[in-house]
């Protein structure tokens, strides 16, 4: 047992979730500023636009993207 590798794999795992979440907060903030289609943001993200929409609201940003 390696408590090294296991401390740096747990380290790398908490920064990768931080890039991803980093990420999308900043495709929500161009949506929602209207920089970015939502459609393109999905795309990006790889969810539809119904999960993209609930992922903005429990990141706090409420404007709907959908009409």
């Amino acid at each position: 047992y390696d408590e090294q590798a296991f401390v740096n794999g747990i380290r790398e795992e908490g920064r990768q979730e931080g890039r991803e979440e980093g990420r999308a907060l900043t495709l929500f903030s161009l949506v929602n500023n209207g920089n970015l289609k939502p459609d393109i943001a999905v795309k990006e993200l790889g969810i539809s636009i119904h999960e993209f929409e609930i992922a903005m609201k429990k990141a706090g940003i409420n404007q709907p993207v959908s009409k």
